[in-house]
């Protein structure tokens, strides 16, 4: 009987702390005013290639996002065509239907 009101307390302080830990990213909306708005890449280790992102504070917001700290980026590797993440040039709906 006495585990209950301790259960409760412990499940209450775990939602709370849950709450707390959460980390609020921001917009992409506040880059639209910087002034360093020059593309930089970055190289993706999970895929192994780069990517392009529009300035430094996008790439801010999304390591935020992911939970992930970029230390490999530089505007150079923008122009290693090859080894940029490329989305395939064909929607996933052809394939299915042949074209």
């Amino acid at each position: 009987m006495k585990l209950i009101p301790i259960f409760i307390f412990s499940l209450i302080y775990n939602l709370e702390a849950g709450d707390i830990l959460k980390v609020k990213c921001p917009s992409e909306q506040i880059c639209a005013g910087s002034s360093l708005n020059k593309p930089i890449c970055v190289y993706d280790e999970d895929k192994n290639c780069i990517r392009i992102y529009k300035s430094m504070c996008h790439l801010s917001i999304t390591g935020c996002r992911e939970s992930k700290k970029h230390y490999d980026y530089s505007s150079d590797y923008c122009g290693m065509d090859g080894w940029l993440c490329d989305d395939p040039p064909y929607e996933r709906w052809t394939l299915f239907f042949g074209h």
